[in-house]
């Protein structure tokens, strides 16, 4: 029947079905490719709040100290994010230009908050970038469905197999000796696979309330870091 269907149309119809059809598969598979490049992008963006955690870190010396924190944060989205990822020299030097003129307690203080607001400004960032790529993933997979929808695979073997297209294509898409026992193999090895946000396995956005939020409740996680390793807290602000 389905022989007899694809008899009864011109060459130049099937020709342009299968011109068609491939036309419309590029387009789909550039956009998953720029769903990939969205994936890099993103995951730099999640490095870069990971040393924003770790910063935090280690600057709140201890694990009590830290799930304080996470408290102030009403983090219930994701898991905390801890990384042995470094503070750098330049991180260190740039926060303490902005906080020469201050001494002991207050400096501390100061440098925990500028912490907190770069973290804060990186998740923001990383947020709406993860957002972006979990949007057009469900759009690239929205398309997926129209396009099988209006493309029969079946239909575009046969067309191909009647066709005289270039050998380099048949082979590629049909191998040497095709039977109709592979049509099933053929028929998955064309379907696309819809991408999902979660085989990227990118870390969930972090909530991270407002400065004006959280302001009061690390004043006081600040100031009891800073009393449970005053001497450690010094020399390490010696080095700023």
């Amino acid at each position: 029947m389905q022989d007899d269907f694809i008899a009864s149309l011109t060459y130049e119809v099937r020709e342009e079905v299968v011109e068609r059809y491939f036309y419309e598969r590029r387009l789909i598979e550039l956009q998953i490719d720029h769903i990939h490049e969205l994936a890099r992008k993103t995951r730099k963006l999640e490095k870069t709040l990971h040393r924003c955690f770790a910063h935090i870190y280690k600057f709140l010396i201890d694990d009590s100290s830290i799930m304080q924190f996470g408290t102030i944060m009403s983090n219930k989205r994701s898991c905390f994010i801890k990384s042995e990822a470094p503070v750098t020299a330049g991180h260190r030097l740039s926060l303490g230009a902005r906080i020469c003129s201050l001494t002991g307690r207050r400096k501390f203080k100061r440098l925990l908050f500028a912490e907190y607001e770069e973290l804060e400004k990186v998740a923001q960032e990383y947020e709406s970038a993860y957002e972006d790529m979990k949007e057009e993933c469900e759009a690239v997979c929205h398309n997926i469905r129209t396009f099988q929808k209006n493309h029969d695979v079946m239909i575009i073997i046969g067309f191909l197999k009647s066709m005289d297209t270039e050998l380099l294509v048949k082979k590629h898409f049909l191998g040497d000796n095709f039977s109709p026992e592979e049509i099933g193999s053929v028929d998955q090895g064309l379907a696309f696979k819809r991408p999902r946000i979660e085989q990227f396995q990118l870390t969930p956005p972090p909530e991270t309330p407002s400065m004006d939020t959280v302001a009061g409740p690390l004043t006081v996680l600040a100031s009891a870091v800073y009393d449970a390793h005053t001497d450690k807290i010094k020399r390490a602000l010696k080095q700023l």
